[in-house]
């Protein structure tokens, strides 16, 4: 079974290169509304830029690849019956032992590659939903912000698998500017993240989640954007190999663990008192960062927005405890990307 199964996986790998030279493709792909990359630069190859060819090459194949949905699962399979535990739909194994979530939670996948996009309705839902929260910050004298936490795969796409390619739209896109052009203030900090990797790794190879030096990273362009504070003197420490969430839904057995993506933060100075308060309605990506905001804030409150307000309905029971808690300068709501994106309040 095993060499019938590698002599189908050995045809299929090969016919796909040579599907280049017999098949005519269109000018654009709908599915993600751009050009088809060109074949990259001989001259490249002249002037010693074999990295940068390469990487040509593979977007331009890799555009050409109009069996991708079957090439995933058929991949995925493979792997699966050889004991790699690979699932596309929990999570599933990169390059360099990185792990991505799966589209079993909230299409994260098919958002990715553009297979999957906002409606109308749903845009319009959410403007509906952000625009009351920021309605109700404001009637208590509170300003409101959104935070967005950025899916992994958004941030080291260079670590996805090479079957999956990331759309040049976003699905988030749509969404961000709807909510700026209702004045939401929405912050997104993918670029700044991107722009900062030569820092130190900002994610968890085995985790969904950034880590201290990426919420450092995300929060203080946050903070440059609005203006609201200064960001604390902080000194990150590198700690032990981290045990990440996808392991576990992944089913991976002895996965391999590396330094170099944990860090313990510590305050280098006493702590700098803004004698603003401050609410956080957030997910778990709002955990890294409530020790910045201990160190910055005179006093912090949190709440799972899952327990408070998840829809329209839930509004007044926000309104109550915003009442309750008094003065609040600032309502901060922070959301991973894909839950962000996808979930329909």
């Amino acid at each position: 079974m095993k060499t019938i199964l590698s002599a189908c996986f050995i045809v299929f790998v090969f016919s796909a290169p040579m599907s280049l030279f017999v098949t005519k493709y269109p000018d654009i792909i709908d599915s993600e509304k751009r050009s088809l990359t060109q074949f990259p630069n001989i001259e490249l190859l002249y002037n010693l830029k074999v990295k940068r060819f390469i990487e040509g090459f593979e977007q331009y194949y890799n555009d050409r690849v109009y069996f991708r949905p079957y090439l995933i699962d058929f991949s995925s399979y493979i792997y699966s019956f050889f004991g790699a535990n690979i699932d596309m739909n929990k999570s599933f194994r990169g390059k360099n032992n990185w792990l991505f979530l799966g589209n079993d939670f909230d299409n994260c996948v098919s958002a990715l590659t553009g297979e999957w996009k906002m409606t109308e309705s749903q845009l319009l839902s959410k403007l509906y939903f952000f625009s009351q929260v920021k309605s109700i910050a404001e009637s208590y004298g509170a300003n409101f912000y959104i935070l967005v936490g950025p899916n992994k795969s958004s941030v080291y796409p260079e670590y996805l698998p090479s079957i999956i390619f990331p759309s040049k739209q976003r699905a988030l896109s749509p969404l961000l500017f709807m909510l700026r052009e209702h004045n939401v203030n929405v912050f997104d900090p993918t670029d700044n993240l991107k722009q900062k990797k030569n820092e130190g790794l900002l994610y968890f190879r085995t985790d969904t989640h950034w880590n201290y030096l990426g919420t450092k990273i995300a929060f203080e362009a946050f903070l440059d954007e609005f203006h609201i504070g200064e960001f604390p003197d902080v000194k990150l420490i590198p700690s032990k190999e981290y045990i990440g969430d996808l392991i576990s839904i992944g089913g991976y057995k002895n996965f391999p663990l590396e330094l170099g993506d944990n860090f313990i933060p510590q305050l280098t100075e006493e702590k700098k008192v803004d004698h603003k308060t401050i609410l956080v309605l957030g997910d778990s990506f709002s955990e890294s960062l409530m020790f910045y905001l201990g160190a910055m804030f005179k006093k912090v409150y949190f709440k799972k927005y899952r327990d408070i307000a998840i829809s329209k309905s839930d509004l007044p029971q926000l309104t109550e405890y915003i009442k309750s808690l008094g003065k609040v300068d600032i309502v901060l709501w922070i959301q991973v990307e894909r839950i962000f994106t996808y979930w329909n309040p």
